[in-house]
């Protein structure tokens, strides 16, 4: 199992992924996307779940059927319905990368799954994977090694004009990541 998150920390956004196996912590992944002028946490968010492609594709402990945690309701849906929206682009690469996976390891569609966890509950994966976002968003030198995250392309976090958002309105959008409407 991955657990996914994305945050906004001090105006700086960073995703995270961290694999689980037999409830051990196998390995993490941890990308800095830039300031909250240009990125988003809803980005953040798809770039977790383009993490945690690669670490299922990558890491031998990973196991089948395999289950992806996102505590974000907004990048789950959104995956279903792909449009022209912001950040779109990037859960298209992450279905991409789930195919490919599919087709190296000869899995059927249901080995893979994306599902809702309810954030900041103590559950451990959780909870770290939390943790491991925030340092991801406090910069570059917390960032995996390029080596291990170049499949998080320069299209994919690509950079636009947002405009200044404060450290609440990162709160804010953090606070309403597990709301279910």
């Amino acid at each position: 199992m991955v657990f996914t998150d994305g945050s906004c920390t001090d105006g700086l956004i960073g995703a995270s992924a961290v694999l689980y196996v037999n409830y051990n912590h196998i390995a993490t992944l941890r990308h800095h996307l830039g300031s909250a002028e240009h990125h988003t946490v809803f980005k953040a968010e798809a770039v977790g779940l383009i993490l945690a492609a690669h670490l299922l594709s990558t890491k031998n402990e990973a196991t089948f059927p395999a289950l992806i945690l996102a505590d974000n309701q907004a990048v789950i849906r959104s995956g279903e319905n792909l449009t022209a929206k912001s950040g779109h682009h990037l859960l298209l690469h992450f279905r991409n990368s789930i195919r490919r996976l599919q087709d190296k390891k000869d899995l059927d569609k249901k080995d893979v799954t994306v599902r809702w966890i309810a954030g900041h509950k103590d559950v451990e994966g959780n909870e770290v994977t939390d943790r491991e976002a925030k340092l991801a968003a406090k910069g570059a030198p917390y960032s995996s090694p390029k080596k291990e995250t170049t499949h998080v392309t320069p299209e994919a976090s690509t950079t636009q004009h947002i405009g200044p958002q404060t450290s609440t309105q990162c709160e804010t959008e953090e606070a309403m990541e597990g709301r279910m409407d």
